[in-house]
């Protein structure tokens, strides 16, 4: 189940979402997204899933990293407008995405 919900937080915020519509942008970000990144990727979650080998150190490491840039962006952006403008969203788009790219499942 954990690799699993790890695996979809993370992709919630991959580059895919700017194919979205800016109502979808919004809902995932501010509703959706936000709520999963707090649960699935808080220290002591991530620690679990580095004691249960469910990841890896690095992983964990670009995990850590992810959230907290996230939860500096998603307070300070509203709209999807400026998000799809934001070269830190876009980054954070990109860092989910090699994220992903080095999950095991």
């Amino acid at each position: 189940m954990s690799d699993r919900c790890t695996n979809s937080c993370i992709s919630k915020c991959s580059s895919d979402i700017l194919k979205k519509s800016d109502e979808e942008i919004e809902y995932t970000i501010f509703k959706d997204a936000v709520i999963d990144i707090t649960t699935f990727l808080y220290n002591t979650t991530l620690d679990l899933f580095l004691s249960e080998g469910i990841i890896n150190l690095e992983i964990y490491q670009m995990c850590a990293v992810f959230r907290k840039e996230f939860l500096d962006l998603e307070k300070n952006f509203s709209n999807a407008k400026d998000i799809r403008n934001s070269t830190r969203w876009n980054r954070l788009f990109t860092m989910s995405d090699e994220i992903l790219s080095h999950l095991y499942f």
